[in-house]
């Protein structure tokens, strides 16, 4: 059996069955990794990769490399309730890369630690035959304050930190050649793969304030991570709206596609937050997302049972558990042949 046949999901829970049991460990692999320190004190450890033959977009500038190592890692720990502490980069990279471009990368992952205000006390550097670059990253956080896939209840509801569908028409310009006249409108949402945010302020200070029952950030699709929310709650997910941004809206419209599904299948890499808040602590969270400047987005509510279904028309759908992942056939389709 290859590992393109059961995907990065299954091989992660393979080798996870390979290694010890470390009894001290708070959560599962869907999570970040932690242990207690000092009573109610968690020391959590959080790491991700860039490779350029499976993640460098068209068009990227290095310096966006560096801001999405950053990102990638902090937008986790965003989700739990995680404070970063710092930060350690590994790089890999043909011998023949052009200085100026490495120094652009470093730029990149400077500024936006220094956005985040998260130190990069160094790391590591190798030579390889493609540009890999992992950011392994340090935070700590309060046992009692810490939010999981798995805490979503009954009764729920479901808000995210913003808007989708910006990443999904940018894949479709970038990989498939969808392109669009609109030049400010292409400018706007190629921002959002080539300028991600990740939501660090929001998500510390809803948990910060308990007001979060279950939190995932969104990067491997909104579809995935609904139903990764759902399964590690085993909960049933009900969605009555996508909130989709305004200008993927007229991007589809221009290529006759639907916003709804391209938003639900066809993104990633949003790094939104999708939560899921008591009925009664709404307004305390709207208010407190308000003060940093962001606001909440409805979705739907959490349900007792089984699976992720859309409500669309008066008629439920499913949706289905498709996402971005490493070794599987399944692709993003752009309608062309292409290497996501």
């Amino acid at each position: 059996m290859k590992v393109s046949e059961i995907g990065e999901r299954k091989l992660i829970e393979i080798l996870l069955n390979l290694l010890s049991k470390d009894p001290e460990e708070l959560f599962g692999y869907d999570d970040v990794s932690g242990r207690v320190l000092l009573g109610e004190l968690i020391f959590s450890l959080k790491t991700d990769t860039f490779v350029a033959s499976t993640d460098l977009l068209p068009g990227t500038p290095w310096k966006s490399v560096g801001r999405k190592i950053v990102v990638m890692n902090i937008s986790d720990f965003a989700a739990k309730g995680i404070t970063p502490l710092a930060g350690l980069i590994s790089l890999c990279l043909k011998g023949d890369m052009e200085l100026r471009d490495v120094k652009e990368i470093y730029k990149g992952i400077n500024e936006t630690a220094k956005e985040y205000k998260v130190p990069i006390w160094g790391g590591d550097t190798n030579e390889c035959s493609d540009l890999v670059i992992t950011g392994a990253f340090a935070g700590i956080g309060l046992k009692s304050k810490l939010v999981f896939r798995s805490g979503a209840k009954p009764g729920d509801l479901i808000y995210s930190t913003g808007e989708f569908g910006l990443t999904s028409a940018a894949f479709k310009i970038l990989l498939g050649k969808r392109e669009v006249e609109d030049k400010k409108l292409r400018k706007k949402i190629l921002k959002s793969v080539y300028e991600p945010k990740a939501k660090l302020k929001e998500g510390l200070t809803l948990t910060d304030k308990r007001l979060v029952n279950a939190s995932i950030d969104c990067s491997d699709g909104l579809a995935a991570s609904l139903n990764e929310l759902a399964r590690q709650s085993r909960v049933n997910i009900l969605v009555e709206k996508i909130p989709v941004a305004k200008e993927a809206k007229k991007y589809f419209e221009t290529q006759n596609l639907d916003p709804e599904k391209e938003a639900l299948y066809q993104g990633g890499e949003e790094y939104e937050l999708i939560l899921t808040i008591p009925p009664e602590k709404i307004e305390e969270a709207k208010s407190n997302i308000e003060k940093t400047g962001s606001k909440l987005f409805y979705i739907g509510k959490v349900k007792k049972g089984r699976g992720v279904y859309l409500i669309r028309n008066g008629e439920k759908e499913v949706i289905e558990d498709r996402g971005w992942q490493h070794f599987l056939k399944w692709k993003r389709k752009f309608n062309v042949p292409s290497k996501t």
